[in-house]
């Protein structure tokens, strides 16, 4: 977002996060970082000192206008679907 100024979605990192600025031209940007989505219970020693930090689960983005603005994000935790559909 700051650097190109235009929305972006990327889920590399296993980290949540979401934020949203104002262009100058009043565009509203978005970037997301949406997390992971592995098995709960995945541990490797390359990560074992920072998978506490990971948020799994699925991001749904609805109301996609093709330039890189949505109407609503919902995160539904990977714990929240185990419960609805275990």
């Amino acid at each position: 977002m700051s650097k190109l100024h235009c929305s972006a979605v990327q889920g590399h990192s296993h980290l949540y996060n979401h934020a949203e600025q104002t262009r100058p031209d009043g565009q509203k940007i978005f970037g997301l970082s949406a997390g992971c989505y592995s098995h709960p219970h995945y541990s490797e020693s390359w990560c074992r000192d920072t998978e506490y930090n990971w948020w799994r689960g699925v991001v749904l983005l609805k109301g996609l206008d093709g330039d890189g603005y949505y109407d609503e994000i919902n995160s539904i935790t990977q714990r929240k679907l185990a419960r609805r559909y275990a």
